[in-house]
C-alpha cells in the first residue's frame, strides 16, 4: 500500500525507469558520435546507418540521435567521444583486446589497468595475434527453410568476397573482411 501518496511510489519508480532509458540513450548517442566521425551521412556511412537503427530501436528520440551526429562531426563543441582499444594479458597468459569508448583517456587507462592488475594480467602488446573480421550468422532453420542449394551457396558467397565458411548443427558462419562487411552499393 502506498500510503497518503501515491505520487511518490509512482516518482520513485519513474525515476528508475528514467535512469535506465538515460544510460542507454547516452551509450547510443556515443556510438553515433563514434561512427559521424567517418563521416556524418547515414547513406554513405553503414556503421552510422547501423548505429542510428540501433537507437531507433530502443526509441531514442530524433532530436538526440541529430545531436549526437553533429558531436561526432565536430559541429557543437564539448568533449570529444573517442574508440579506445587497450591490449593485455590476463590470467593463464590469456591475451585480451579491451575495446572502449570514452570522453577521458586517462580515467579509462586507469580503469582498464586497475582491472587487469585486480586479477593478475597487465599491459602488453597482443593486437598482432588477433584480426579483425566480419562474421555473418545464417541459421540451419532459415537454411532449410528457403532450400537452398549449398555448393552453389558457397561458391557466389566466395565470387562475393567470402574468405572462409563454417557449416555447423547451429547454421552457416561466413567470414569476410572488414571492407566486404558493408558494401557500398
Amino acid at each position: 500500500m502506498s500510503g497518503h501518496s501515491k505520487w511518490a511510489t509512482t516518482h520513485r519508480q519513474k525515476e528508475i525507469v528514467d535512469a535506465k532509458r538515460g544510460a542507454i540513450f547516452t551509450k547510443f548517442a556515443n556510438i553515433i558520435s563514434i561512427a559521424a566521425k567517418r563521416g556524418g551521412d547515414p547513406d554513405a556511412n553503414p556503421s552510422l546507418r547501423a548505429a542510428i537503427d540501433r537507437a531507433r530501436e530502443v526509441s531514442m528520440p530524433k532530436d538526440n540521435i541529430e545531436r549526437a551526429i553533429k558531436k561526432g562531426t565536430g559541429e557543437l563543441g564539448g568533449a570529444q567521444v573517442e574508440e579506445l582499444y587497450y591490449e593485455g594479458i590476463g590470467p593463464l597468459n590469456m591475451q585480451v583486446i579491451v575495446k572502449c569508448v570514452t570522453d577521458n583517456r586517462n580515467r579509462s587507462a586507469s580503469s582498464v589497468r586497475h582491472a587487469f592488475t585486480k586479477v593478475g594480467g597487465s599491459f602488453g602488446a597482443v593486437m598482432w595475434n588477433f584480426e579483425q573480421a566480419g562474421v555473418i550468422m545464417i541459421e540451419a532453420a532459415e537454411l532449410s527453410t528457403k532450400k537452398i542449394n549449398f555448393d552453389e551457396f558457397e561458391l557466389e558467397l566466395i565470387d562475393n568476397g567470402a574468405r572462409d565458411l563454417d557449416q555447423a548443427d547451429e547454421g552457416l558462419t561466413i567470414y569476410t573482411s572488414l571492407a566486404d562487411f558493408h558494401p557500398q552499393y
